[in-house]
């Protein structure tokens, strides 16, 4: 049976990950944009998006500060509570990728 084909993949990009460089065992070296190593199985890298590695796990880990808007970084709570939308329809409108300033700026201007 033929050896598989190596491939190098150093220097390429997948989603929030950088390849750096190859380490025993199948494994890639891999730098995120948030500045966190991962050692990633070359398979995990080239398998198709949903279940693909796109990070070291930053994305999926919630924010501990809150979101800031206008000079002011508040918890979700609190800016529902400012400006009068439903919690719900904040989180909704950033899951979908709202920005935060498109999500909070009408409601926030209409509190001023």
């Amino acid at each position: 049976m033929p050896r598989p084909r190596s491939i190098d993949l150093a220097g390429r990009r997948f989603g929030k990950l950088e390849v750096l460089e190859p380490v025993p065992g199948g494994l890639w070296r891999c730098r995120c944009l948030c500045g966190a190593f991962r050692n990633v199985r070359t398979a995990d890298l080239l398998r198709p998006a949903p279940r693909s590695v796109r990070s070291c796990g930053c994305s999926k880990r919630p924010s501990r500060h809150g979101l800031t808007f206008a000079g002011r970084t508040e918890s979700v709570s609190q800016w529902a509570r400012l400006t009068g939308l439903d919690r719900k329809t904040i989180r909704r409108r950033l899951a979908r990728g709202w920005s935060v300033e498109r999500t909070l700026a009408r409601a926030y201007y209409r509190w001023l």
